[in-house]
């Protein structure tokens, strides 16, 4: 980032905090897809919050009511905001290094880890969505999708990876790559394919018949679960907390499904296994109706 030269040409990034958070954004080459998105969406919040918010009055009672505005106007869950203010500190502490006198202290911010309980179909769903598949009465775009979605399911691939996936990262019945979230500092993961996964890709050619869009496979998903009558907010990344879900309730070792996901901490996988305990302990209550 060239910014000793825009420290003097244009000071409007160091005025504003939206310019220097657009900044930010532009500036980095390396930034993900689904990153970006994320960024991206935040910023957008901010602006219609305020068009313009300088970093001289952004202090302890403005992030105070920008979260009420977050909470009240737009609705969100206390995780979202959370995470919008997460990266708003961020962005601040990268303007404080660059000079930028700030009216607040940053320590003061409270961004408490949310405890994250993912969302997976049970068996019974996704056995559901695999009869749909091998329906005649499918449509073409379902069934694309789902060939795809299907595969993360019994993979835990991330879609930012099955979009890029071709058949040279495929070994016999191992896929041989290096997931798109945490490029440049992640070994190349060896992933064994099961059968089921297997019957999901095709025989020749390009893997899948074609991969549309997060959004666009999002928003048909919702679609797809319609029609099979699954009554779940069903989402792409769904499929990944469905094949560790099931990998769990399996018996299969917490370590090992860090590997296959690629998590750089165990922390993360053992989420799956609070998730795990929960469904037991509901499950065991239900004696209590005798």
């Amino acid at each position: 980032m060239d910014w000793v030269i825009d420290r003097f040409v244009n000071r409007v990034y160091l005025i504003d905090f939206i310019e220097f958070f657009q900044k930010c954004i532009n500036d980095d080459a390396m930034i993900e897809p689904g990153t970006l998105r994320r960024k991206q969406s935040i910023l957008n919040k901010l602006r219609r919050y305020r068009k313009e918010i300088t970093f001289e009055e952004i202090d302890a009672q403005f992030i105070l009511s920008y979260k009420g505005y977050m909470k009240n106007t737009l609705k969100n869950k206390i995780s979202t905001i959370h995470t919008n203010i997460k990266e708003i500190k961020a962005t601040l502490r990268k303007a404080q290094k660059m000079g930028v006198k700030l009216n607040l202290d940053l320590t003061e911010i409270k961004t408490p880890e949310v405890k994250y309980s993912p969302k997976a179909l049970s068996n019974e769903e996704l056995q559901k969505l695999m009869r749909y598949y091998e329906s005649d009465f499918i449509s073409v775009e379902h069934k694309k999708i789902l060939q795809y979605f299907l595969f993360a399911s019994f993979t835990g691939l991330r879609f930012s990876d099955v979009e890029a996936i071709t058949r040279d990262n495929l070994a016999e019945d191992t896929l041989i790559f290096q997931p798109q979230k945490t490029k440049g500092y992640q070994a190349v993961l060896n992933l064994p394919l099961n059968k089921t996964a297997l019957k999901y890709i095709n025989k020749e050619g390009p893997l899948f018949e074609e991969v549309f869009s997060n959004q666009y496979t999002n928003r048909e998903l919702k679609d797809i679960a319609s029609a099979c009558r699954i009554n779940k907010k069903l989402s792409f990344h769904m499929s990944r907390h469905t094949f560790a879900t099931r990998i769990i309730e399996r018996g299969g070792s917490v370590v090992v499904l860090q590997k296959l996901l690629g998590h750089s901490s165990i922390r993360q996988t053992m989420t799956y296994i609070q998730v795990n305990r929960l469904q037991k302990v509901d499950t065991v209550a239900m004696l209590d109706e005798f």
